[in-house]
């Protein structure tokens, strides 16, 4: 992956903070667990903020919470069967295809509506989960393709499987990506298998060519 396939450091810093929305942790989650890259970071921005913390509770006289967290960890650790017993399933069908998910993406299954369809050969699921944009869940089949456009708010998207295209870069099964009102793309997928990918939309996008142009008349198209 290059540097467009992952969080920002902005965004990692945030989400090692906690301050980040729960749509928007939930993708970079799943990132996380195939990127030693971005977890590194993440490791390192916590660390920095013990040590900020730790700092400050020398110079304040606060009681050391640190302690107490591993104080509480400690005791997690005398119950391990009752932590460990419960199976996740991470198995998603749809159309007769079987996709495993991230173990971070598992939970968002009870969130689904029923999926829909789009000229024919693209596929979609509205997560109602809290959060600043629409998420969804979007399955290309192969030969699908979304008209040009750009972006009137920001767009995260996290690729489940396959892969796609869009005439800048190629995404693949881990990538993360950002875009916003800078970017003009026609995401598309060639991949055998398709592409399935979970993605937050801040703002309707804007059509640019065509008559796919008549989208942005009509409203919210997708959004």
């Amino acid at each position: 992956m290059n540097a467009n396939h992952h969080p920002t450091l902005y965004l990692l810093k945030d989400y090692a903070s906690g301050n980040i929305s729960d749509q928007l942790a939930v993708l970079i989650s799943a990132h996380l667990e195939s990127c030693d890259h971005c977890q590194s970071n993440v490791k390192r921005f916590e660390q920095e903020m013990a040590e900020k913390l730790a700092s400050q509770q020398t110079n304040n006289n606060i009681p050391d919470f640190g302690h107490m967290l591993e104080t509480i960890l400690d005791k997690k650790q005398e119950y391990p069967d009752i932590i460990n017993t419960k199976q996740i399933d991470k198995t998603l069908t749809y159309n007769d295809k079987r996709f495993e998910l991230p173990t971070s993406l598992t939970h968002l299954k009870k969130y689904m509506s029923p999926w829909k369809n789009k000229l024919n050969s693209f596929h979609y699921s509205k997560i109602n989960l809290n959060g600043p944009g629409n998420m969804y869940l979007i399955y290309f089949e192969k030969g699908a393709k979304i008209p040009q456009h750009t972006h009137n708010g920001n767009e995260f998207v996290y690729v489940i499987a396959g892969s796609f295209e869009d005439g800048v870069n190629e995404y693949y099964t881990g990538t993360f990506a950002s875009f916003d009102h800078t970017h003009s793309h026609a995401p598309q997928t060639n991949d055998p298998d398709g592409c399935l990918l979970v993605t937050i939309i801040e703002a309707p996008f804007h059509f640019q060519k065509g008559w796919s142009r008549l989208f942005n008349l009509l409203g919210r198209w997708l959004y």
